[in-house]
Parts: C-alpha cells; sequence; structure tokens
C-alpha cells in the first residue's frame, strides 16, 4: 500500500459523510481529526511515522479508525467500509 492508496480511502471517507448530512456532529469532528492526524503523520519522515513497535497495527490511528469504523457500521455502512479499508491500509504502513 502507499500514500496514494491512503489518500483515496480518506477521499471516500469524505465523499460518505458529505453524502450523509444527517450524521452528528461529533462524528464529523471525529473523521476530521482521524484525517489531520493521518496527514500530520504522513508529513513526518518515514522513521518517525511507526506507533510503538515497528510494523504495530494497535497505534492510536489504527484504534480510532476501528472505533468509528465499528460506530458506523449499522448508519453509515459506506464510511464504515471505507474506514475498515482504512485501517488495514494504516496497518501495511506502519502508522
Amino acid at each position: 500500500m502507499n500514500n496514494f492508496e491512503l489518500h483515496e480511502a480518506l477521499l471516500r471517507i469524505r465523499e460518505s459523510a458529505a453524502q450523509h448530512p444527517d450524521m452528528p456532529h461529533e462524528d464529523r469532528e471525529r473523521l476530521q481529526a482521524l484525517e489531520a492526524s493521518i496527514e500530520e503523520r504522513l508529513q513526518q519522515p518515514e522513521a518517525a511515522r511507526v506507533d510503538g513497535e515497528a510494523g504495530d497495527a494497535d497505534g492510536p490511528l489504527v484504534e480510532e479508525a476501528q472505533q468509528l469504523s465499528a460506530r458506523f457500521a449499522a448508519s453509515h455502512p459506506q464510511a464504515e467500509a471505507a474506514l475498515r479499508q482504512l485501517v488495514t491500509i494504516l496497518g501495511q504502513i506502519g502508522i
């Protein structure tokens, strides 16, 4: 996986959120904060990006994406699917 695929997943999440104006404000804020954190992490040198042990797939960004995915499973299935893909990508690139 590369940064392009990560940005594509983030774009799908934004598009899904835009299609659901009824999404609670708190959920939108959490999605925006997650995206900002990922973008900030991508600006760091590659060696500084890894959470915990090298390749640790349980870092705080992955945990937040997993929590949002579970929260959206019933109410926003498109966002949930994009978040699951995001979790996979983050784990593969070690963020």
